[in-house]
This record gives C-alpha cells, sequence and structure tokens, in this order.
C-alpha cells in the first residue's frame, strides 16, 4: 500500500488554543485551531483511568472522539476526509504525522485517535497508521540492508526483572521469523562498557531494551547495569550516545515503562524523542506498562510485519498491524494495549530498512513495486537532504557529501532498475496473455493437428464416464434413407431431385401425424414432380403439420432461390443445412447465420435478427402453435432468444461469439434407432405403425455421402447430428463455453501462477531425478514437482466444471499460458542474471 502523508503541525498556544497546520499530501493545506485544556477535569477524569489501568473499551472509545473532534475541527476536518476519500479504494492510504510542540500536549496519548464515523481507532487502521514525527534534515543513511536483519537485545539484570524468562519469551515471539532476523543477547551485566563493546564488534540494525524506565525532574532515564560505582540510571541523552556513529542501525524498541513519556513542561524531552533527534531513524515506546501476553503479541506481530512480507522495512505499516493484533486480542481485557506503544520517528516514508530482494526472486506483486517505489522516494529525500547540506559545507566535507550523493543515487537507480524488471516482465507476460486469447478466438491449435478437438475428446470422455446421456426420443423420430433398398424399394441412395415424388407422398401420410417434418435436404432444382410436392406442404399445412427443407445461404446475403412452385408453399420455412458441420469431438452446430437487417446497427450490445439453421428452425416450428417466435442473438448474454408476436421470452439458447451450438451427443444406446425412409414409406397406408411419429418432430435425411466421424471410432449421420441438437435444446441440456471474459481471465491467472512457480518457488519445487547410464553418461533431469501438481489440479477443475455445469474449458490454451508464464519467467531470471 502507498500514503498519501497527512502532516499535522499543533504550535504552542496563542490566547486560549493551539494553532494548527494540517498539510495533505494530495489535497493541500488548511490552517485551524485546536481548543483543548490538558488540565481540564474530563481529561484528567481519562487519563486516571489510563494510568490506573481500569479504562475500558467504552471510555477509550470516549476519549478517542473527544480527542478527534478537537483536533479534526471545521476546514481541518474537512481536508482529512477529502484525504480519506481520495484514498479510498486505490490500494492508497493516509498515513498521519503528528507532530506536537507544546509539552503539555505531546504528553496525551493520541494513538487512541477514535473515528466515530468509521468505528476505528486510526491507529489500528493500515490504511492511517498513526506516528509521533519529528522533523530533522538528516538523511537516513545505510537505508540498504542485507538479509539477515541483526538485533541486540539488552536485558539488565538486578533490576527486578526476571532475565531467563523474559529472553526465552522474547525468542519463542520471533521463531517464526527464521532466518528473516539474527538475534545476539547481552543479559546479565548490561553495562555501558558491555553495550559499547556489543554495538561496535557487529553491526546492528535494530536495538531491542528490556527493562525499567523512569521519568524524574523531567528528564527520560533507563536503568542498566553500573559499573563500580557508576549509576544504574542513563539519562536519554547520554543512552542515545550509544548509537551516534552506527548509521546502520536503524530501529530502537523501548520495552519499558514510561519509555515514551514526554515532558509535560518541557517540549521534545524523553528517551524516545532523544534517540530520534540524535538520529536514529526510528524509535518504538511504551507510553503506559505493558502486560506480558501484550508485550509478546507486539513483539511477534511488530517483527514479523517489519521483517517478512511484501510491505517488509516499513516500521510504520508495521506498527498499525500490530495495534491491530493488540486492539484484535485485547479489547475485552487490556483494552488500552493497542495504544500503549508509541513509534517515533523521523523518515518521511516509513522505510528504514531498503531489504536486499533474495537473488532467486523479482517482485511479485503490484503492492511490492508499491513498496520499492516508497523505497525510492526515500532515497530521493536523501539525496535532496545531502545536497542542501552540500551548499554550505568545506569542500572536504562537500566531498565526502559528493560521494555520500553518489551512491544514493546508485541506490535510487538499482530500486529504479528493480521496478522496471517488474513492469517488463508484468508487460511480456500480459502481450504472452493476450497472444494465448487471440489464438484460442482463431482456434489456432485446431489448425496445427487439431489440438482442441483432442484435448476437449479426452476431457469429454474422462467426465461422461459412467454417466448416461439421454436423448429425446418422446419428442423426435428419425427417418434414414439407406444407401442400398432391396430390389423395388425406393428410394435410397444419395439424394436425387427426383426423390421429390416420394416425399411428396410421405409428407401426405403423416399430414396430421408428426407435428414438424424436417428434410435435412436442398430442394434447388426444378423437377416435374414440384406441384405434387407444393401440394403436398400446403395440405400438411392446413393439417397441422409444418414442413422445413434445407437451404444453402451466404451469412448476410439474400435469400436462398427456391424453384417457384415450392417457393409459396415453403415461405419462411427452411434452414440453413451448414447448421449440420461437425468440428471434431467438440461436434460444433451452427444455429445461425448474422442477418443483412440494419435495424440493431451502431448498437454492438442491442439484439440482433438471425437466419435460422435447419435445427433452430426445426425449434421455433415445433414450439408454435400458430407464428413462430422470432430468432434473436443478444451479444452480451451470447444466447440465441426466442421471443414471440409481442415480444416476451419463450425460451434461450446458448451459443458462442459465432452462433456456434456445442453438441452433447447422446449415448447411442439413448437414441431410438432410426427408421428406414423405404420401410416408412411401404406403410404410409397403415395408421398403426405411423403412430409411432404422432407429435414429434421428424427429421428426414440420407446415409450416403453425410457420414461424421465424432471419436476415433465412432461416426453419426448428419441427420442424427441435427436430432441430437434439437434434442439437446427441448432437454434443456446446454455445454457452455467459457465466456470469453472469464477465458481471458484465467489465461492471465495461469500465466502469473506459472511465472510465480518460477520466480518464487523453482527452488523448493523441484525434484532432481538422477539419470545414468555406465560408460555413456551421467546427468540430472529437473522435474517442477509444483507446475505438475497446478496442471493436475487444474485439469481436475476442469473436468469437474463440465461434468457438474456443462462448461468447456479451452485446456489446450489454458495449460500453455501456464507452461508460457513458467518458461518466460524462466527465459527473465536467466537474462537478468538471476538464479
Amino acid at each position: 500500500m502507498n500514503y498519501d502523508n497527512f502532516e499535522l503541525w499543533i504550535e504552542g498556544k496563542q490566547k486560549d488554543v493551539y494553532p494548527v497546520i494540517a498539510r495533505s499530501e494530495s489535497q493541500g493545506d488548511e490552517r485551524g485551531a485546536l481548543s483543548l485544556d490538558p488540565a481540564d477535569k474530563q481529561v484528567a477524569g481519562y487519563l486516571k483511568g489510563l494510568a490506573d489501568g481500569v479504562a475500558d473499551i467504552k471510555a477509550l472509545q470516549e476519549f478517542g472522539a473527544f480527542l478527534y473532534e478537537r483536533l479534526f475541527q471545521k476546514d481541518i476536518g474537512i481536508l482529512f476526509h477529502k484525504s480519506l476519500g481520495h484514498a479510498d479504494g486505490d490500494d492508497l492510504g493516509v498515513r498521519i504525522r503528528l507532530s506536537v510542540t507544546p509539552p503539555e500536549l505531546a504528553a496525551l496519548p493520541w494513538e487512541l485517535l477514535y473515528d466515530e464515523r468509521k468505528d476505528c481507532f486510526l491507529a489500528t487502521s493500515g490504511e492511517t497508521p498513526l506516528t509521533r514525527y519529528v522533523e530533522l534534515s538528516e538523511p537516513i543513511r545505510e537505508l540498504k540492508t542485507k538479509p539477515p536483519i541483526k538485533m541486540l537485545v539488552v536485558i539488565p539484570a538486578g533490576t527486578g526483572l526476571d532475565v531467563e524468562k523474559e529472553k526465552s519469551s522474547l525468542l519463542e515471539a520471533l521463531a517464526g521469523l527464521g532466518a528473516a532476523i539474527k538475534i545476539d543477547t547481552l543479559e546479565g551485566g548490561a553495562t555501558r562498557t558491555a553495550i559499547s563493546r556489543a554495538l561496535v564488534e557487529e553491526t546492528y540494525h535494530i536495538f531491542h531494551f528490556i527493562g525499567h524506565g523512569s521519568f524524574q525532574n523531567d528528564k527520560g532515564y533507563l536503568t542498566i547495569n553500573a559499573e563500580d560505582d557508576e549509576d544504574p540510571l542513563i539519562s536519554a541523552d547520554a543512552f542515545a550516545g550509544f548509537f551516534r556513529d552506527y548509521p546502520w542501525l536503524k530501529l530502537v524498541v523501548l520495552n519499558s515503562c514510561q519509555g515514551a513519556e514526554v515532558s509535560a513542561t518541557r517540549p521534545l524531552t524523553g528517551v524516545a524523542t532523544q534517540l530520534v533527534r540524535r538520529g536514529v531513524p526510528a524509535v518504538v515506546a511504551m507510553q503506559f506498562p505493558i502486560a506480558d501476553p501484550c508485550a509478546i503479541l507486539l513483539v511477534k506481530e511488530f517483527y514479523f510485519k517489519l521483517c517478512r512480507g511484501w510491505n517488509r522495512g516499513r516500521v510504520d505499516a508495521a506498527i498499525a498491524h500490530a495495534r491491530n493484533r493488540l486492539h484484535m486480542d485485547f479489547c475485552d481485557s487490556i483494552a488500552f494495549a493497542f495504544a500503549t506503544p508509541v513509534l517515533f520517528m523521523r523518515s518521511k516514508t516509513g522505510i528504514i530498512f531498503d531489504l536486499e530482494e533474495p537473488p532467486r526472486v523479482l517482485p511479485s506483486s503490484v503492492k511490492q513495486v508499491h513498496l520499492l517505489q516508497e523505497v525510492k522516494k526515500t532515497y530521493d529525500h536523501n539525496i535532496t537532504l545531502l545536497e542542501e547540506q552540500k551548499k554550505d559545507a568545506s569542500e572536504d566535507v562537500a566531498q565526502q557529501l559528493g560521494r555520500e550523493i553518489a551512491e544514493e543515487k546508485r541506490q535510487a537507480a538499482d530500486v529504479r532498475s528493480r521496478i522496471r524488471r517488474w513492469y517488463m516482465s508484468a508487460g511480456s507476460l500480459l502481450a504472452a496473455s493476450l497472444l494465448v486469447l487471440l489464438a484460442s478466438m482463431a482456434g489456432l491449435f485446431e489448425l496445427a493437428f487439431s489440438l482442441d478437438d483432442r484435448a476437449a475428446m479426452q476431457l469429454r470422455a474422462l467426465a461422461d464416464s459412467n454417466t448416461v446421456k439421454p436423448f429425446d426420443n418422446k419428442d423426435i423420430a428419425i427417418i434414414l434413407v439407406d444407401d442400398e433398398a432391396p430390389p423395388g424399394k425406393l428410394p435410397a441412395g444419395r439424394a436425387d431431385p427426383s426423390h421429390r415424388q416420394y416425399h411428396a407422398e410421405l409428407i401426405e401420410a403423416l399430414s396430421g401425424i408428426a407435428k414438424v417434418l424436417v428434410f435435412d435436404v436442398i430442394f434447388e432444382v426444378k423437377t416435374d414432380w414440384d406441384t405434387d410436392l407444393s401440394e403436398a406442404i400446403e395440405g400438411a399445412e392446413k393439417k397441422g403439420t409444418k414442413v422445413i427443407v434445407g437451404a444453402k445461404h451466404e451469412e448476410g446475403g439474400p435469400e436462398p432461390l427456391f424453384p417457384e412452385k415450392l417457393k409459396n408453399s415453403l415461405r419462411e420455412r427452411w434452414g440453413i443445412l451448414e447448421g449440420g458441420a461437425v468440428r471434431g469431438s467438440v461436434r460444433l452446430v451452427e444455429l445461425a447465420h448474422r442477418s443483412a437487417d440494419e435495424s440493431a446497427a451502431g448498437n454492438e450490445d442491442a439484439e440482433q435478427p438471425v437466419v435460422p439453421s435447419l435445427t433452430l428452425q426445426a425449434i421455433r416450428q415445433f414450439k408454435s402453435e400458430s407464428a413462430p417466435p422470432l430468432p434473436y442473438f443478444d451479444p452480451r448474454a451470447s444466447q440465441i432468444r426466442l421471443r414471440g408476436p409481442e415480444g416476451q421470452l419463450v425460451g434461450s439458447i446458448p451459443v458462442t461469439d459465432k452462433l456456434h451450438f456445442i453438441l452433447d451427443l447422446a449415448d447411442k444406446g439413448q437414441q431410438a434407432s432410426a427408421s428406414l425412409y423405404h420401410t416408412v414409406y411401404e406403410q404410409r397406408a397403415d395408421p398403426g405403425y405411423l403412430n409411432r411419429f404422432q407429435g414429434k418432430i421428424v427429421l428426414i435425411g440420407y446415409k450416403v455421402d453425410d457420414e461424421h466421424a465424432i471419436a476415433p471410432d465412432e461416426t453419426r449421420y448428419g441427420v442424427e447430428i441435427h436430432a441430437n441438437a434439437v434434442s439437446n435444446i427441448l432437454l434443456g441440456i446446454f455445454v457452455r463455453p467459457l465466456p470469453a471474459v472469464y477465458n481471458y481471465s484465467l489465461i492471465v491467472l495461469l500465466m502469473l501462477t506459472g511465472a510465480v512457480l518460477q520466480l518464487r518457488f523453482k527452488s523448493w519445487t523441484s525434484y532432481r531425478l538422477p539419470l545414468k547410464i555406465p560408460s555413456l553418461f551421467e546427468t540430472e533431469v529437473k522435474i517442477p514437482v509444483a507446475l505438475l501438481v497446478v496442471v493436475l489440479s487444474y485439469l481436475f477443475c476442469a473436468v469437474l466444471a463440465y461434468k457438474q455445469g456443462r462448461v468447456l474449458f479451452d485446456i489446450t490454451y489454458h495449460v500453455t499460458a501456464l507452461l508460457l508464464g513458467y518458461g518466460l519467467s524462466g527465459v527473465a531470471r536467466r537474462k537478468l542474471g538471476l538464479t
């Protein structure tokens, strides 16, 4: 998360109020006044409850709301709310930096600020971290830190503390950090000499003090071990001297009572404030006594957030996280625990460490890039401060500062390079995912070795194992013209215009029995039997049987031409015969063509009229008793919708963006055997025989030249495929392609998953398999175990999605995206010199 600074300067009292200056990094400046008397009985009552340790959560909310209302008044409150609004929802927060000059106000527990509208203590939210800011014109040197972070823990003996217990509690709390932190302890004789020597012998980044603090004569003191006649009390000023010449030491934690206390009469007086003024970038100290369970949780959560994860190195985010955990765990018992730790800092960005990335890792998230941007801001601020110092420096000092500026610029350039690497990696992955999506839309892998169909066939076979797929025998019947009929039994063989004489008689026989007769035949050529066929079609319509024939049609082109005598009887009852096309195992049936009607032109989201296929025309005629519903394509829902005369929705059919319907072919055993044409023709005068076609859609087609392979060992006739499409629609069995937006999202997700596996987990998810043939060769094969697990998990999800919801995944493209992300990231590792 990035932060906009919201700075509040509370100045010395003028008349009865304290002037306040507010500066928002995004919204500008405002001035106001704070009307608050620290000696007021109400304030004193709240403070007494805190001092006695009896303040419950309600009292804290009341005191926090009281402070909030006084501080965020009028224009300053409006400015603060504008800043929060600007940051809302953009992975952006507002860092509250308090600079309080009047000592009587600095002594108040501002960490209790409570926003009643959000029902939130500001200091407990990662969106509004609250810090005590000390403005210093000194850069934070030695920002670049190579893990592990080194911590010196100092526990003076003989001060009433159980040293072993304190040590074991701390080590137990930090055990989860593993190699991210290295801890040395100075226990027992924690004298001035011992502390000084420890800091000389090792470059410590954190100094953690567990002991007692006190406040005497408006001065802060800590208790350490004395040598000879030394005073065990060490003043804040003297204690700060320990850290004067160690720019790599970035944080001091004072786990002692009154470590955060400041004088109510002298400004900037206290152990923590003195340490920051003397150059320590950040100090965490306690303003109330802290119970052991709270101290353990504070240490555990604070250091974990500071040393691990994408936001590591940022002290303000770490203290906000720790405060939130204290509030969550102790709000019903030690309610004020979250307000006990106070963060004093002089870092404008909250960054105190630029922790080097492990060499095997590129920045892996947008949040981590945000952190790097904040690190860069810190370097830039350092450079600005050093350049200001250089202006008035002597020649020797100016040369030294010049070298420091050059080093800071080098480190800033390194951070920019890390950010640029992330954007390059993310850009290449995004471009590759787009290419995979385009390949998916173009069916590239289908053109090359029919990979799409082979993968889909295996997926559907696996998902459909032990599953019975039904066929609507109640509403559908099939009549097939045999390839060879017995002598004298006609028609047979290929479709021939002369067969219309038999079609006319068959139509007459089934009139009033079948509801719809569908001829999987194109009637283009004029014949001598067209009059008979036309009269049969018109006669069937009078008896309630509708006849549909096939036709050739170019998308966007004019209506097909029929012989003149058939044109008037057929009218619009024809369907595109190309709708029976099959593409490998996926079995796509084209349900319609886009119409040449321009009524919906200019509005891509509007429903568009379409020209129906033979299958869709059969559905239209079957669903109507009078005027058939009109078909439209809804591009937003990827559906063909049937609407009645008044626009009411009659039915919806999911299709692809090319108006293809994905077939779910019924098991061969579920589909009733087709009747042979010559048998039906011979029995056309037998009502008992013809009763099997009562009220059904009867599809009539040929065997010859119309057989299609639907699997390596199975074929179906074209009319059977049409019948299966009709059956799917009537039974509501729809195979849905993954919508384009989800398809692309999944491609991007899998590509990023491949990248993460390569960049973050490769070292511990690869199995080395030794291969050895004596006297020939000896090598090792790296098996990417995690990648295989992800592939298998994806395939399991794809099978489950098809089995449970009939959602068909583009397996080849999804797996390609995963492998491409893994491979491209491997190339990036080698090009960028990552090991």
